[in-house]
């Protein structure tokens, strides 16, 4: 089984840069990217602000800590975050974990270790979580490779 409801993202927002520019800059494919004035989602509206957002999933089995350091490797390590952090200084910056709850015949008892935790404050990025239904696809376990 595959649960496909367990993600770790890096959420850049409300910068001055083109989040195109951003995008392109990075070695990891982002999961979302908005530019302020045009067109995003479902129904068009123009996006009231840059955002960039990079994701990966992970397992169950998988700590915190290493879901965020995969995500920091897949994005070219810290020192690659800080230089692109750097270019856009003004951005709002999160490591968002979304987690099954719901549902969940798991108890979500997991840690970030302090190392990691310092790492993100030194680079003012800010910890959050959203907690959402478990899910569940039903097919043979390939090897890991993230989203």
């Amino acid at each position: 089984m595959v649960d496909r409801t367990r993600f770790v993202e890096l959420w850049l927002s409300d910068f001055v840069e083109d989040p195109r520019g951003i995008a392109a800059a990075s070695p990891m494919r982002p999961f979302l990217v908005t530019c302020k004035g045009e067109p995003a989602g479902k129904r068009g509206r123009p996006a009231h602000r840059n955002v960039v957002i990079f994701r990966r999933a992970f397992r169950y089995e998988d700590t915190w800590t290493e879901a965020i350091e995969e995500l920091v490797a897949a994005l070219g390590g810290w020192a690659e975050i800080e230089q692109l952090l750097d270019r856009v200084d003004d951005a709002k910056r999160l490591i968002q974990l979304t987690l099954p709850i719901g549902n969940s015949p798991h108890q979500e008892n997991n840690f970030i270790e302090a190392a990691t935790l310092e790492r993100l404050a030194r680079l003012k990025i800010d910890l959050g979580m959203e907690f959402g239904p478990y899910q569940v696809e039903e097919r043979p376990e390939p090897p890991f490779e993230g989203a």
